[in-house]
């Protein structure tokens, strides 16, 4: 059972490794900002285009920003728990939510 459960906690941590290399880019509607997120929900990079600065004031980029790190946030869930789910019918258990 030991050596069982080894394996187990190691492929655990392969997934979130796994799960940190994959990243989910969105965009906002009108390509002003751009957010790419891991599967850990870890910022890679944020991307506001010049003309953004240019056309929007401050509370409309600011808008468009947490809208579009909002969507990433969810898409960065959803790939997550794909993840999780085809790793633990791997292993023939059920998710086990709230885990990661």
């Amino acid at each position: 059972m030991n050596g069982n459960m080894n394996d187990m906690m190691q492929a655990i941590q392969d997934m979130k490794e796994k799960v940190r290399e994959m990243n989910v880019t969105v965009t906002s509607e009108d390509n002003s900002v751009q957010v790419i997120i891991n599967g850990q929900q870890e910022i890679m990079q944020l991307n506001i285009t010049p003309e953004a600065f240019e056309k929007k004031d401050a509370a409309s980029l600011s808008a468009a920003v947490a809208e579009t790190f909002d969507r990433a946030l969810m898409e960065s869930k959803k790939m997550m728990q794909e993840e999780i789910k085809k790793q633990s019918e791997a292993w023939g258990i059920p998710p086990i939510p709230g885990f990661f």
